[in-house]
């Protein structure tokens, strides 16, 4: 029980201590309150300070100062802290007693320009005044969400921009005096800012998207899927077919998994061009027949005739390099039958022998 009475006494001290360093002094408060006792908030202070003349006409002149603090961007939306700090002269708050600048507290209200962000952001407002001009500086301080938009069918390189204006009445102008970046350098390279002045006030943001897990995951692997396919092609019939059926599941699951918007995309068009082509693959290897063609080539030497048959395609073929034994392809061809000056080939499809000669053999059929 002493305990927490010693910790309430330690948290009502320090509350004292904070509102003594934060409240006004007497006279300060004493001041406020004789002239906010005839102010009216809804009055618009005098003009003699406050008007500026533009080629566009005539407007109460509100001279802003922007401090940018942070833009972290997320999917479709941007994080944004910022500050403006709006400066306009009431000559009806002049205080001549007092000489430093007063932080006017909740309890007194003057008045202050119409500030409506778009879209709707909340704002925290700290109002200041210099007693011996009655100059008024009021802090905008804005810590929100920004949707942002972007054009769907260029993803995964899309671009996105985010937009917050504000609006006033309709002879009051926001005219900004200085404008500071104060954010981090990787969020200056990666998040592009600028604002106008003119009809209203308007910061644009546009930043690029993170397309470099979108060629990982999406362009890489359909590139190599599609480059497995076409080297099948050298194997065999089987093969081929079994490579493509599964090369074609592989770009459906990745395209629909990796489904962002309900509208076709660049991404879209580059994977339905690798399923066309994967089609058109597979299509060729059912039309085309399959054939069993055996190569043999007879070739003359010292030591006799050579005959190879290539084993490419079937295990039913035969491989071999006897100079001396008689086969019956050997038989029908023999020595004492054909004069063959240079290396001739057979080309056996089935029960058909043809003979391939070349140009100098001359008298060979």
């Amino acid at each position: 029980m002493r305990f927490e009475s010693n910790l309430l006494y330690i948290l009502i001290y320090i509350l004292v201590q904070v509102d003594m360093i934060n409240a006004l002094t007497q006279e300060q408060r004493g001041e406020l309150a004789r002239k906010f006792k005839y102010y009216h908030a809804s009055v618009r202070p005098g003009d003699k300070f406050n008007l500026v003349e533009t080629i566009n006409g005539t407007f109460f002149h509100l001279n802003t100062e922007i401090e940018l603090l942070q833009t972290r961007p997320t999917y479709e939306q941007l994080y944004l802290e910022m500050v403006m700090i709006v400066h306009y002269h009431d000559d009806r708050l002049v205080l001549r007693e007092l000489n430093d600048i007063l932080t006017v507290p909740d309890e007194f209200q003057p008045w202050l320009p119409t500030l409506e962000p778009s879209p709707f952001a909340p704002m925290q407002k700290s109002i200041h005044v210099d007693p011996k001009t009655g100059q008024l500086t009021v802090f905008f301080r804005i810590q929100s969400m920004i949707s942002c938009y972007t054009e769907a069918w260029k993803s995964p390189f899309e671009r996105f921009s985010c937009n917050l204006g504000f609006s006033t009445e309709q002879d009051e102008r926001i005219f900004i005096r200085s404008n500071r970046d104060l954010r981090p350098d990787t969020q200056i390279r990666y998040v592009e800012y600028t604002f106008d002045e003119w009809p209203y006030m308007v910061f644009h943001f546009d930043y690029d998207t993170h397309w470099h897990s979108a060629v990982v995951n999406s362009y890489l692997p359909s590139i190599l899927i599609f480059s497995v396919v076409v080297f099948a092609q050298w194997k065999r019939r089987k093969i081929q077919i079994i490579v493509t059926v599964a090369a074609m599941v592989s770009i459906v699951f990745m395209q629909t998994a990796q489904r962002k918007y309900n509208t076709i995309t660049m991404q879209d068009l580059w994977m339905s061009a690798i399923l066309i082509h994967l089609i058109a693959i597979l299509t060729v290897d059912l039309l085309l027949p399959s054939r069993r063609i055996v190569h043999t080539t007879i070739s003359a030497s010292r030591n006799g005739y050579r005959q190879s048959i290539d084993e490419s395609e079937s295990p039913r073929y035969r491989h071999f390099s006897q100079p001396h034994e008689s086969t019956p392809l050997m038989e029908a061809y023999s020595s004492s039958q054909l004069d063959l000056p240079r290396p001739a080939t057979l080309v056996a499809a089935g029960s058909e022998v043809r003979i391939i000669r070349s140009p100098s053999m001359a008298g060979f059929s």
